[in-house]
């Protein structure tokens, strides 16, 4: 339904991030849909809803198009509501544009708590995975993998299991690619990614007392979902290795 020609949402006038935002929001799923019908405030505001419903996400379901005068009449909308500049014809992060449809447009609150590793929280609309290609793999990603590395590099931790999860995958521009493809993962496991849950010792099914991002990165010993978590005695003798001798932080 989706694939050839007069499929999808059109662009115009740098509006990728527009489009492909809308179209991960609406055109598989109904998770958002209360946006859609739940109050918003002033007139503008109850008219971009009202566009968003029955220009966009209808046609979308129904005819698997959406037509670029559609999306400009929503871009002009946008533009008058928010105060983030160039929302007619300039290219923006989808990040900025969930900001503006979450804060500033339906007052959702964010859907995203983060802790790192100094305990500090963060509230965000999206995870935006930022890596470097692994110089180890020369296999395809899968979302799980990206996701996953992220966190462990940044020794980041969801604070509350999400009930709702946009990622952003790492970027791919006219000039530049990351990565040539990347593979969606049919499902997604947080449980080792949620601050608290540490599921059971990798070597002995014991409980851990702690987790080892290092040794996720590390090849032989990379865990399929998360920082790998040991007990005391496991994470002794593992690291008593001399390729693993230095400490996990």
């Amino acid at each position: 339904m989706y694939i050839g020609r007069s499929r999808g949402i059109q662009g115009n006038k740098n509006s990728c991030y527009l489009d492909s935002t809308l179209y991960a929001m609406f055109a598989f799923t109904n998770t958002m849909d209360y946006m859609l019908s739940s109050p918003v405030d002033g007139p503008v505001n109850q008219t971009i809803q009202k566009k968003l419903r029955e220009s966009v996400v209808n046609p979308l379901r129904e005819c698997g198009f959406v037509g670029a005068g559609h999306m400009r009449m929503l871009r002009d909308l946008l533009s008058k509501s928010s105060t983030l500049a160039g929302l007619q014809d300039e290219e923006k992060e989808p990040e900025e544009l969930l900001n503006v449809l979450f804060t500033e447009i339906f007052n959702i609150q964010p859907l995203l708590s983060f802790r790192d590793g100094a305990n500090e929280i963060s509230h965000v609309n999206l995870c935006q995975i930022l890596l470097e290609r692994d110089p180890h793999s020369s296999t395809m990603p899968h979302t799980q993998d990206l996701l996953t590395r992220y966190f462990v590099s940044q020794n980041l931790f969801f604070h509350t299991q999400p009930d709702l999860l946009l990622l952003q995958v790492p970027r791919s521009g006219k000039d530049f690619k990351l990565y040539d493809t990347v593979l969606p993962s049919t499902e997604l496991q947080l449980g080792g990614l949620c601050g608290g849950v540490w599921g059971s010792c990798y070597i002995c099914n014991k409980k851990p007392y702690m987790k080892c991002p290092q040794c996720y990165i590390n090849q032989e010993f990379k865990h399929k979902y998360s920082a790998v978590p040991y007990c005391e005695t496991c994470c002794t003798l593992v690291h008593s290795h001399p390729d693993r001798e230095r400490p996990c932080p």
